[in-house]
């Protein structure tokens, strides 16, 4: 029996077509994998900052602002300025080259949000350990 060299060509043409196409999407797939894991570690890596800002912030600026003021409360202006402080010292805590890759990561212009957002609710999360927790999340003055 001889084979159609015409048929042995569509056949071969096809199994290439097949194999690049299985090949592209085994690519896509582990692409998928790394980059959810990256994107995870990077989580990990700010929610650990987060938690220091907010304990570092909490055990410094807050407690020195209620001890200062008249009926240990916070006012709405201390309130954004320990909010401000989590901030940086969350950022700092990151390092250059981490807030850079969240920065990639996240987009830039949302990681401040995002930041932002995960301060308040790391605050929301333990309101006996972090008592800035409500000032920082009403929308009057202390808490």
């Amino acid at each position: 029996m001889q084979l159609n060299p015409q048929a042995v060509a569509v056949v071969a043409g096809a199994l290439s077509v097949l194999v690049i196409w299985f090949i592209a999407e085994a690519i896509r797939w582990q692409r998928g994998r790394t980059t959810s894991a990256y994107m995870h570690d990077v989580l990990d890596r700010l929610n650990e900052a987060v938690v220091v800002g907010v304990r570092y912030t909490q055990q410094t600026v807050v407690d020195a602002m209620k001890k200062a003021s008249s009926d240990g409360k916070l006012t709405a202006g201390q309130a954004k300025e320990a909010l401000t402080t989590a901030y940086d010292i969350t950022a700092k805590q990151l390092g250059k080259t981490w807030f850079a890759t969240a920065e990639r990561v996240f987009d830039s212009t949302k990681l401040d949000a995002i930041i932002r957002a995960r301060i308040e609710s790391a605050v929301a999360d333990q309101p006996r350990r972090f008592d800035l927790g409500n000032t920082l999340n009403s929308s009057g003055g202390g808490a």
